[in-house]
């Protein structure tokens, strides 16, 4: 018999989760889009690779130098952005990532509510341990007393089938060891 059971109210977490305290900027998820620091949002930012100047030094001559279309941006002088999108997720300002108010009233901005029928244990006292309360304390001896009754005899029945076993066990380790002997003085003949 169980003594306790799960709660049925929390299904046995010992909390639910708040809803008053969802964060409505980010829908409770910490982050939201915002416009790409580095491109502006226009997906593109100055080639890397030529600076911005659309061509690469291909040979230094001792007069005037050789110059290529640069291969990155092949002479735009632009290329795409590492966002690709022009925009960014970043940390919710308003619930700084959490995804939840901190100042819910609630729950204290913790996003879990104490379950009032476990009291937060996640479990309830079982319909046996219910009735065991109900009963009174001269029956509840008498159970007991019959409990361990049956105990010892139980043990008695335990005792007694562990002799039984290890004499079974010795005969037969018996019976192997002389069947092995008679083998092995047939094999010597």
């Amino acid at each position: 018999m169980a003594v306790y059971e799960c709660c049925g109210s929390c299904k046995g977490a010992g909390a639910s989760k708040c809803v008053n305290c969802k964060c409505g900027h980010c829908n409770s998820s910490g982050s939201v889009e915002a416009t790409c620091p580095k491109c502006s949002g226009s997906k593109t930012v100055t080639c890397e690779n030529c600076r911005g100047e659309g061509k690469v030094l291909k040979k230094k001559g001792w007069f005037f130098d050789s110059y290529d279309a640069c291969w990155t941006c092949r002479g735009s002088r632009q290329q795409t952005c590492s966002c690709y999108t022009g925009k960014v997720t970043v940390s919710c300002p308003t619930c700084k990532g959490k995804g939840r108010n901190a100042e819910c009233s609630r729950c204290g901005g913790t996003g879990q509510i104490k379950c009032t029928g476990c009291d937060g244990s996640g479990k309830v006292p079982s319909e046996w341990l219910k009735s065991l309360k109900r009963m009174p304390g001269d029956r509840l001896k008498f159970e007991y007393e019959k409990r361990q009754r049956q105990i010892s005899t139980l043990n008695i029945k335990i005792s007694r089938l562990n002799s039984e076993y290890q004499k079974l066990q010795d005969d037969w380790s018996e019976a192997y060891d002389e069947a092995a002997q008679t083998r092995s003085g047939s094999a010597q003949l």
